[in-house]
């Protein structure tokens, strides 16, 4: 197991942008052969959550440090987040920016983490359910719908758990939608019900929310349905999704152990996984193109691996003065960013989007009719077109 969380690490090092970032793909189902890069900020997140959970090592420090300067610099607004990252053509949306800031308070990044959920409160319906998109700030055009996502809403409860703040209205709709089975059925954004598996079991147990364990037997039953069925939890994503989700209810079964053991066959020679769909555009392209990435999967399994061998990792202290503690006025102040040392420039960066900069509109094929595509950095050599 320790050769195969080194072998992982290594991958996201090398895989990892000079911008910090860890990269996504963008495909339409089902060609997948056909992925192309494109600039988000929300994998980094999920692979900085990951790695917080990883076995500790200098090379996790090192590359965390850098995502975490990724994701500083591209906040807008005193603390929110696009899915394209900064200046991009698309809205702010709570999904993003409550992954985003539940990764930095578990690196220890010092921010006004309150204020911010606070505000964030704002962006819920008459039940107390959050929206997905933020569409009074800065927005790109005019948007009116919105959408009720139950994985977003388990991401930005984790967020919440981790406050110690409690939302009674998210946690029984979490509750509820796993008693009634329809959170395997897909959501607009998530088509994998093992993704809901696993982002509220984090709520539950890196968020320390007690209230979501009567929620677990079901998933267990689920989970433990899919196996028989399968003698899979699905592509290698899935298995990584739902083995942490397992380890996560302090499952250390003999069942666990051939979970591991299973997750491990399936790692590359180069030290990674296989890319999986992790969600999709949502009812706005039809929910045919699908997001997803090696470096994903990779950070999952290896969050997976690691719980099994130290259910218990130290906390670190490392990174308290990335930030003021005076709450979240912008960009890192220039004594945090000497203290995360000299930014990397990238030849990369071609910001799209309104203000005068180049807006791009990139159309699928293969439709009855062109999905519209905003990406925040154009598509770049080693990344472009291919998922290997």
């Amino acid at each position: 197991m320790a050769e195969s969380i080194r072998k992982g690490i290594t991958f996201l090092a090398k895989r990892q942008l000079p911008s910090g970032e860890f990269a996504i793909m963008r495909w339409e189902k089902p060609h997948m052969h056909a992925a192309s890069y494109v600039k988000s900020v929300f994998i980094t997140s999920f692979v900085l959550h990951s790695l917080r959970h990883a076995v500790d090592s200098e090379t996790v420090e090192e590359i965390s440090q850098r995502a975490i300067r990724f994701l500083l610099d591209e906040m807008e607004h005193k603390g929110f987040w696009r899915f394209f990252g900064k200046n991009s053509y698309v809205h702010f949306d709570v999904d993003d920016t409550c992954c985003i800031l539940a990764s930095l308070k578990e690196w220890e990044v010092q921010m006004d983490y309150h204020s911010l959920a606070s505000t964030l409160l704002k962006y819920r319906d008459k039940q107390g359910l959050f929206y997905t998109w933020i569409l009074d700030v800065d927005p790109p055009f005019k948007k009116e719908d919105n959408n009720i996502d139950r994985v977003v809403n388990a991401n930005a409860l984790f967020l919440y758990s981790l406050l110690g703040q409690s939302l009674p209205e998210v946690e029984e709709f979490l509750i509820q939608v796993v008693e009634t089975g329809a959170f395997q059925e897909r959501s607009p954004y998530y088509d994998s019900s093992v993704a809901f598996v696993y982002c509220l079991t984090r709520a539950y147990a890196d968020g320390r929310n007690s209230r979501l364990s009567a929620a677990f037997a079901k998933t267990k039953e689920y989970l433990a349905y899919l196996k028989r069925r399968n003698r899979t939890y699905g592509d290698p994503l899935e298995n990584a999704l739902a083995t942490v989700a397992l380890l996560s209810c302090s499952n250390r079964s003999r069942e666990a152990e051939q979970d591991i053991e299973q997750l491990i066959s399936m790692q590359q020679e180069d030290g990674g996984w296989p890319i999986g769909i992790f969600f999709t555009g949502g009812p706005y392209t039809e929910y045919r193109i699908a997001y997803g990435s090696r470096e994903l999967t990779t950070a999952i399994a290896l969050e997976g691996i690691s719980k099994y061998i130290s259910p218990v990792r130290a906390t670190s202290s490392q990174h308290e003065n990335l930030l003021p503690t005076q709450g979240c006025a912008g960009p890192p102040a220039a004594a945090a960013r000497r203290s995360m040392g000299r930014r990397t420039a990238s030849a990369l960066e071609v910001p799209t989007g309104p203000g005068g900069q180049s807006f791009l509109e990139v159309y699928a094929t293969g439709g009855d009719r062109p999905i519209p595509y905003w990406p925040g950095y154009s598509s770049i050599p080693g990344f472009a077109r291919s998922c290997n």
